[in-house]
């Protein structure tokens, strides 16, 4: 993650300091890092990739809504947050149609984290972030994402972080993927390699919440999760912002 990000941060400084590099991106990226960005927007764009694939495989298209503050925005890398968006909302989206309650909305609720106490008590320290473009957001930002699809089976919950593990047994909606004994972890990283696009899958390999967890955790956030088994889960989604690191 470290490395990809250092290269796509320099290549994308480089390209806007290059006066032959076109019309400029919107003025709150400094670099690949938008210093205002929206999760409500992220939330909304990934929830209708994500429902278009479940009416492929389902024939049903699960509805979402959002509470909580969706105006508020920080400095984050959207293309981790677009990632571990979709990875959420998949098994939630996933959950609520299988168990039958494709009608009863998810309920994503973000909240802002206040200002640290010790930032504010700080004269100084607050004069110095209001110079800097990615200090005007939270520190952080909260996002639980409810669903009503049973909840994980308490002798499945100790495997969700595991790579590899899934619950999911349809290989023909892998892409490349084989199905059975003859499924190995090359499969599962050919998949991964060409599962963008239309051929995605709304589930399967095994790696979306494990890796979803790292890149949260990359820039000090987090993911936990809390089911009610017979009724449904809580995934709390804690992003530290850029800014405030």
């Amino acid at each position: 993650i470290g490395t990809r990000l250092v290269a796509e941060q320099h290549i994308a400084l480089h390209h806007s300091s290059q006066a032959h590099a076109g019309p400029p991106g919107p003025e709150s990226y400094i670099g690949v890092i938008d210093t205002e960005l929206q999760p409500a927007s992220v939330i909304n764009a990934c929830g209708n990739f994500v429902s278009e694939i479940c009416e492929l495989k389902y024939g049903v298209r699960p509805t979402w809504v959002i509470d909580g503050d969706p105006n508020t925005k920080f400095a984050y890398v959207p293309v981790h947050l677009e990632y571990i968006i979709t990875e959420l909302l998949k098994n939630a989206f996933r959950a609520t149609v299988e168990s039958g309650n494709s009608s009863r909305p998810i309920v994503i609720t973000i909240a802002a984290e206040p200002p640290d106490e010790e930032d504010a008590t700080d004269t100084m320290l607050d004069n110095r972030l209001a110079s800097l473009p990615v200090a005007a957001g939270p520190p952080g930002v909260t996002i639980r994402i409810r669903d009503e699809g049973g909840g994980i089976s308490p002798a499945v919950m100790p495997s969700v972080w595991s790579y590899s593990f899934t619950t999911f047994e349809d290989g023909d909606d892998i892409p490349g993927a084989a199905t059975g004994a003859e499924r190995s972890g090359m499969d599962a990283l050919n998949a991964i390699a060409s599962g963008g696009g239309v051929n995605s899958s709304i589930a399967g390999l095994g790696y979306g919440l494990p890796l979803s967890r790292t890149y949260a955790e990359y820039f000090g956030g987090g993911i936990a999760v809390q089911s009610l088994y017979g009724w449904g889960c809580d995934v709390y989604l804690r992003l530290k912002g850029i800014g405030k690191l």
